[in-house]
């Protein structure tokens, strides 16, 4: 009984033995299977660690040579940016020239807006004369109408008086040597004009009026001056043409100082 029950411990040794062998065999065969799916993965990673060290490398050199390539462009940089800065001080000192003209402009543009304003006044003052002046010229051109139609109304009658000179002188032929002076009859002729010009020099006292030779005005004739229905002195005829005559004035008859426009006639005031 001693001996099988020895033998019989040592066989459930034996077999707890084996079981314990096998379980731990399971174990290093598990932990074998994860060491090798965990140097799978290691090996993996290491792969991956190699590729992207590869990469980096790589990029690295890329890198490298856009440093270069940065290194020259920030020198290219660095050079426009002293042309640019010369640039610059080439262009402040345009725009100091251009501020100083500017500057001369203003004064030029004032300068010019005065002399529009002068010129401006200068225009509307000959405007105003100029409309003076047209309305003096109106009027002158209405005395011309007017001059006009009182001298044909006087050659008219004129032409009248000379008719009935020519019947007188017929019937002074018929009478008595003597009897009648036809020099009396072609003073009694009247006529009247007026003042168109006088003397600028007061010691000559000469005047030119509108009324000659073809009126029956002869030189010597006396006339009287008139300014409306005032008396202003008395002329003599000097020298007479076709359709004017000068005279002087008779400085013992004269009130006022004969002015052009002033009337004349052979009738006395």
């Amino acid at each position: 009984f001693g001996l099988l029950g020895v033998t019989s411990t040592l066989y459930t040794y034996r077999q707890d033995y084996k079981r314990a062998l096998e379980e731990k065999k399971k174990e290093l065969d598990t932990a074998k299977k994860d060491a090798e799916t965990k140097q799978t993965e290691l090996q993996g990673r290491v792969d991956a660690l190699d590729k992207e060290l590869a990469s980096t490398k790589t990029n690295l050199a890329g890198a490298e040579s856009a440093k270069a390539q940065l290194e020259t462009t920030n020198k290219e940089l660095q050079g426009n940016l002293t042309k640019v800065g010369n640039d610059l001080a080439s262009v402040r000192s345009s725009v100091d020239s251009l501020k100083t003209e500017l500057g001369q402009l203003k004064t030029l543009n004032e300068q010019l807006n005065r002399e529009k304003d002068q010129y401006m006044k200068a225009k509307e003052d000959a405007e105003g004369q100029r409309d003076i002046a047209q309305s003096k010229l109106n009027e002158v051109e209405g005395s011309l109408m007017s001059a006009n139609t009182r001298l044909a109304e006087t050659a008219e009658a004129l032409t009248s008086m000379a008719r009935e000179l020519d019947m007188y002188k017929k019937l002074a032929a018929r009478l008595p040597k003597g009897a009648v002076e036809l020099e009396e009859i072609a003073v009694s002729t009247q006529v009247d004009g007026k003042v168109m010009a006088v003397s600028t020099r007061a010691n000559l006292n000469l005047m030119i009026i509108n009324i000659g030779r073809n009126r029956g005005l002869a030189s010597g004739v006396q006339l009287t001056v008139y300014r409306g229905d005032r008396f202003v002195t008395k002329v003599q005829v000097e020298k007479v043409e076709g359709d004017w005559a000068s005279a002087r004035s008779l400085k013992e008859f004269e009130k006022e100082a004969v002015q052009v426009g002033d009337s004349v006639s052979s009738r006395v005031y």
